[in-house]
């Protein structure tokens, strides 16, 4: 059967399962490369994308191509499983806590939401965007805590940072993602979409020096 990228989760949600190698074979690399991103062996890279195509294989009946693109869906799906998947293992012994390179390029990947995001997906994006407004060392101890599931020990001794700094800068760093949510609901409350979408254009734009935040 020839291949069809716009029609691949929904034969996979039909039982298809000659759709399912056809969807490992197209997205295996970019799934492996995401991966690879987010932990800190081939070897878990392995076993992270063997979750996320058994993830897809259960939530491929989320997916409507007339209200999204397949590529963004998976993207989705795969940052978001991922980000459990390292949170899971974050605590085994042989785990080793992200390295700001490889938390800049998780980071990287933007929160795109599919078409049929829920309310909770689309609130869970709204704070990953609002983490990537803080200043690095806020992104990074965050990131290990949050993501990783560090200690707070931990996370001072993987970053060479004193204990109460870390403390402070997590504190912080989570009361700047309430205050820039909640600053936006107040913008959508009293103007209107359109308002909000000019005061959010101008957050992005113009970022708070308090903040630290980078466009």
């Amino acid at each position: 059967m020839p291949f069809h990228q716009a029609d691949t989760l929904v034969r996979i949600a039909q039982g298809d399962r000659s759709a399912m190698r056809e969807c490992i074979a197209r997205y295996g690399s970019l799934i492996w490369s995401m991966a690879r991103t987010f932990t800190t062996s081939a070897a878990d890279a392995d076993d992270a994308t063997q979750d996320v195509f058994v993830h897809l294989w259960q939530r491929a009946s989320a997916f409507d191509p007339q209200r999204g693109n397949e590529v963004q869906f998976i993207s989705v799906i795969a940052r978001r499983r991922l980000i459990d998947w390292v949170r899971k293992h974050a605590r085994t012994a042989h785990h080793t806590p992200m390295s700001p390179e490889a938390i800049d390029a998780l980071l990287a990947h933007p929160p795109a939401v599919p078409g049929d995001a829920s309310m909770q997906d689309v609130e869970a994006d709204r704070a990953w965007a609002a983490l990537r407004t803080l200043l690095p060392e806020q992104q990074q101890v965050l990131v290990l805590s949050i993501v990783q599931g560090l200690t707070h020990e931990q996370i001072s001794r993987h970053l060479g940072m004193p204990l109460g700094t870390v403390k402070t800068t997590l504190y912080r760093g989570l009361a700047l993602i309430r205050e820039e949510l909640a600053s936006q609901d107040r913008a959508s409350s009293a103007t209107g979409p359109i308002g909000a979408s000019r005061a959010v254009t101008t957050s992005v734009t113009s970022p708070s020096p308090s903040k630290g935040g980078t466009p």
